[in-house]
């Protein structure tokens, strides 16, 4: 019971530090009109920001770790719980589960006309959901080289720089690089960009080759 909510001016200075209090361990917020909608562990919080005070608790069953939120435009408030792999939605007082399946520990939420996106630090992709079917597709999975080989000068009888080079990354995911000097590291990196073309194999980003 010791989280709360502090308040910012515009400038970014501190207004009020315990704006809010009452609650464990505040995370999401998300606002339409005088509410203003937090994630709470296991409830969702509403208050009133005119009055600064909670208006209601809403108890989130099998709950353990909510997380982001956003409302849409008709005041529909969608949020995360990343232990459970389950999507909410809540409007108009009814709560309910709107994705139960097929997610790694969705976090962050943004909302869009007609499609919500959504990233997850399990599966560490972004997906588009659709807001009517609740349908989703992964629109990014990472950088992918198959097969590269690269020298600076083609029409030279120079040994090639990078030869049969395959590796893939995910989204979120730290590669080391490592190599003496002139062993191609920063070429590598400089191909992705295309700041030069490899004379041959293919770089994929997000499964779509990037010429």
């Amino acid at each position: 019971g010791s989280g709360y909510i502090a308040r910012l001016d515009p400038d970014g200075s501190l207004q009020t530090l315990e704006w809010v209090t009452g609650m464990n361990a505040p995370k999401g917020m998300g606002v339409f009109g005088n509410r203003l909608y937090v994630t709470d562990i296991d409830q969702l919080v509403i208050i009133d920001v005119e009055q600064g005070s909670i208006v209601e608790k809403i108890p989130v069953e099998g709950a353990t770790f909510l997380n982001d939120v956003a409302v849409d435009n008709d005041g529909t408030v969608y949020f995360s719980d990343s232990d459970t792999g389950i999507l909410w939605k809540y409007k108009d007082g009814e709560l309910h589960q709107w994705i139960t399946e097929g997610l790694e520990r969705p976090n962050g939420l943004f909302v869009e006309e007609s499609r919500v996106l959504l990233t997850s630090s399990g599966s560490q992709d972004l997906k588009v959901i659709d807001k009517t079917s609740g349908e989703f597709e992964t629109v990014t999975t990472g950088i992918e080289f198959c097969h590269v080989d690269f020298q600076y000068d083609a029409e030279s009888h120079n040994l090639p720089v990078l030869k049969d080079i395959s590796f893939s990354a995910r989204m979120g995911a730290v590669i080391g690089i490592v190599g003496p000097s002139g062993a191609g590291k920063s070429t590598l990196i400089d191909l992705i960009p295309r700041f030069y073309e490899p004379q041959r194999g293919t770089i994929r980003i997000d499964g779509k080759d990037y010429r």
